[in-house]
């Protein structure tokens, strides 16, 4: 599975009351709406491991699986991007801190059922992704699946290294060893489609707070998310 998260699945997620499922405060953004549809592809998972990477300050999932699932969090908890700098103590959740694509010991090989990561991926510079999605499949047991949803900027005409980032992306299916797609991969150019799910506006220009030399950019181009899926093959 590699697409661009659509508004069907969104509204697939909302119609069956998944935002009611989940710990934190609901905003129009991408994020929540990341949350949304993860929560909707994960809520019937049951008495399995399960390991969120780096869920920062965002909606909580993790706590609702925590019910059905031993459930683990992953976080190197430095504060990098507006990350928590401290684990919040969550009932049937377990705190590893650590910082996947470096090969921690305290994180057994094949040992995960199920992990996922929400805003976390567009932040690793290209050189750091395919260790950090090696190191995923590491810790996953044979026919074990991650999921991540991350952000990806979309202006009229992407510059040459937004396509390299985007085929990046596309290409880790067939780079990482012992995994498959869980759906199928899309093929088409990485363009702004009226099916997506995007940022609002006014979020858009809240981000301008932070860091000001974006707001040129911005002003030019939408945040769209993207969805990966893989399945560990041995």
């Amino acid at each position: 599975m590699f697409d661009f998260l659509r508004k069907s699945q969104l509204w697939d997620a909302l119609d069956v009351g998944v935002l009611a499922e989940i710990n934190g405060e609901a905003h129009f953004n991408l994020i929540t709406a990341q949350s949304a549809v993860m929560n909707h592809l994960l809520r019937d998972v049951t008495e399995s491991r399960v390991a969120e990477i780096g869920g920062g300050n965002g909606l909580d999932i993790l706590s609702g699986l925590a019910y059905h699932n031993d459930c683990t969090y992953i976080d190197k908890l430095d504060g990098s991007y507006g990350g928590p700098k401290t684990a919040k103590e969550r009932d049937g959740v377990i705190n590893v801190k650590a910082k996947m694509g470096e090969f921690d010991s305290k994180l057994d090989e094949s040992s995960f059922n199920v992990i996922f990561s929400i805003s976390l991926v567009e932040h690793l510079k290209l050189d750091q992704i395919h260790d950090f999605f090696t190191d995923c499949t590491r810790i996953l047991k044979p026919g074990g699946t991650m999921l991540h949803m991350f952000d990806f900027y979309l202006p009229d005409t992407c510059s040459t290294s937004e396509l390299e980032r985007f085929h990046h992306y596309r290409n880790l299916a067939g780079d990482i060893s012992n995994v498959e797609p869980l759906a199928a991969i899309f093929e088409g150019p990485p363009k702004l489609s009226a099916t997506m799910v995007t940022n609002p506006d006014h979020v858009m220009y809240s981000y301008g707070r932070f860091s000001k030399t974006m707001i040129p950019f911005r002003q030019r181009a939408q945040a769209a998310s993207l969805i990966l899926g893989l399945r560990k093959t041995q």
